[in-house]
């Protein structure tokens, strides 16, 4: 019969999986110091609650620093985090955000990246470009060029209503697989570098 143990130890023989697997161990110890703590029979109801308090403020304070290190490539905030998934992180290079107006039709936009990634056995980086372009008058959603299919493809509109929904329907994680705006939000960071302002959309702010 097959335990719980055989199909965990399956699994983590995939790399994305044991990759998530040791990100969320911080979290992991905290909940198990604070079982541990309540079952020791000595301790008063105010000193487990003061530990409960100090353990969530150490864990907060991790948090932090994790984003912190995922937003920015190295701490450079000329690098920032357009996207990133599991193992899989791209850092947009704000010195390269280019914007050509000459053409009739479209304005085109263009920026290397950083695609970054990580495992057990060491990371990856590869510096890569990535181009958009958009009609004139903006009456178009924006494109970018897949380099593979050698064809323009139209980036859906994303509206923060809709993509809530997608989450309470199909969970954070369905959103990031199929939904996530990986090409959107760096055509944001390019138009903003290039235009110094926000590319205007109902997205509220909301960053990847």
């Amino acid at each position: 019969m097959r335990t719980f143990c055989d199909f965990l130890n399956k699994r983590m023989e995939d790399n994305i999986f044991r990759c998530e697997d040791e990100s969320i161990q911080p979290e992991v110890d905290i909940i198990r110091a604070i079982v541990e703590a309540r079952q020791l029979k000595h301790i008063t109801k105010n000193s487990y609650l003061a530990f409960c308090i100090f353990v969530m403020v150490l864990f907060l304070m991790n948090t932090s620093i994790a984003l912190a290190a995922v937003n920015f490539l190295d701490d450079n905030p000329n690098y920032p985090a357009t996207y990133y998934h599991a193992n899989y992180r791209e850092y947009i290079d704000l010195s390269s955000c280019a914007w050509d107006d000459t053409l009739d039709d479209y304005d085109v936009y263009s920026a290397g990246y950083i695609a970054y990634t990580f495992s057990p056995e060491g990371e990856s980086r590869r510096y890569l470009t990535r181009s958009f372009r958009q009609v004139k008058n903006g009456s178009e959603p924006p494109q970018f060029y897949n380099a593979n299919t050698q064809e323009w493809i139209t980036i859906p509109v994303y509206d923060r209503s809709e993509i809530q929904h997608y989450k309470q329907a199909k969970g954070y994680l369905g959103y990031i697989e199929h939904y996530h705006a990986y090409a959107y939000f760096m055509f944001k960071a390019v138009y903003k570098e290039t235009r110094g302002v926000e590319y205007p959309d109902n997205l509220e702010g909301e960053i990847p």
